[in-house]
């Protein structure tokens, strides 16, 4: 499995080194943009930050669907891995990549930081005010619960990506693979919404929202959304699994 890992992270590095140097370089010479025309680079930093994510999930899934489904996929079936390594070695190699990904889109936003703190000569106090506020956010269970609902997310999507691209793989979906495609996605998503709001509800009628939190020492909000999404991944994990075991056709 961890030859999978590398693989993937080092096939497609380049993609991302050239992505994060150019929204890296736009951080750095915003805060010198004049103020009149300053929505400019804000924009296009926007645009930016949503070019990455979109980027990198395209990325990930095309790279899944080439390595497993395409021509090249005949190679990868294979290698002395099982099922359960392919599949793991892929999701965790775009979990990688999605974290790295949001480390440099925070890092972003430091720069633009302290881009502004040396054209007003105020570095060692804005680098206190940061310093201090990180403190802050690391001291509250919300942080960590909010890490934690962030990977849980991040799997959810990759999972579901992945199983959409695995269930066309068969006998039953032989033509128009593009549309079988979307109608999967539209139904994983409504299931999801379903079960999602039938899990809030049911915790809520019985008053199990405060025990749950207690046994998993978390409190927030985000509690239950992120435990139906870890219980969704888990399924869908289990269905890709089958199909690649049972009824895959490439």
């Amino acid at each position: 499995m961890l030859n999978v890992i590398k693989y993937d992270i080092l096939q497609n590095y380049r993609i991302y080194i050239i992505e994060y140097v150019v929204y890296l370089i736009t951080c750095i010479i915003l805060p010198f943009i004049p103020q009149n025309i300053v929505f400019i680079p804000m924009f296009l930093l926007l645009l930016l930050v949503w070019a990455m994510i979109l980027l990198n999930f395209v990325t990930i899934f095309y790279n899944f669907y080439k390595s497993m489904y395409s021509n090249k996929g005949y190679l990868t079936m294979t290698l002395p891995l099982s099922s359960h390594e392919l599949l793991l070695g892929k999701i965790f190699a775009g979990i990688i990549w999605i974290i790295i990904s949001f480390v440099i889109l925070f890092l972003g936003f430091g720069l633009i930081v302290l881009m502004f703190s040396i054209m007003e000569n105020s570095v060692l106090e804005q680098l206190s005010f940061l310093l201090e506020a990180l403190s802050q956010l690391v001291s509250t269970v919300y942080f960590y619960e909010g890490i934690l609902a962030i990977i849980i997310f991040i799997i959810s999507f990759i999972t579901v990506g992945f199983t959409v691209l695995t269930i066309i793989q068969t006998k039953f979906t032989r033509k128009h693979k593009a549309i079988w495609a979307i109608v999967a996605y539209v139904a994983l998503i409504v299931i999801n919404n379903i079960l999602r709001y039938a899990f809030v509800k049911i915790i809520a009628i019985f008053g199990l929202y405060n025990t749950i939190g207690n046994i998993l020492q978390i409190t927030g909000p985000i509690l239950p959304t992120a435990l139906i999404s870890l219980i969704q991944s888990t399924i869908l994990y289990f269905v890709s699994i089958y199909v690649l075991d049972n009824m895959l056709e490439m």
